[in-house]
């Protein structure tokens, strides 16, 4: 929350940094957190996020759950 080596500190309302399991084994790393992050502080929540959790979720697909995995920024 104190760093100051890009321009996001400029913008930001909330550090963005991680949810999931911090020990999990497949992690999912973004680039940027966009709005809908900022406003909520968790990674992965606007339309980009859902697509993100509809894959990891889906029993055709990974069958995981978000809390399985890790994601971050």
């Amino acid at each position: 929350s104190r760093c100051h080596r890009c321009g996001l500190c400029e913008t930001r309302t909330q550090t963005v940094f991680g949810s999931g399991n911090p020990k999990a084994e497949l992690v999912f790393v973004g680039e940027a957190p966009g709005a809908d992050e900022d406003k909520q502080g968790l990674p992965f929540v606007g339309a980009a996020g859902q697509l993100l959790t509809t894959i990891i979720e889906h029993p055709r697909s990974m069958g995981l759950s978000r809390n399985e995995v890790y994601i971050c920024n």
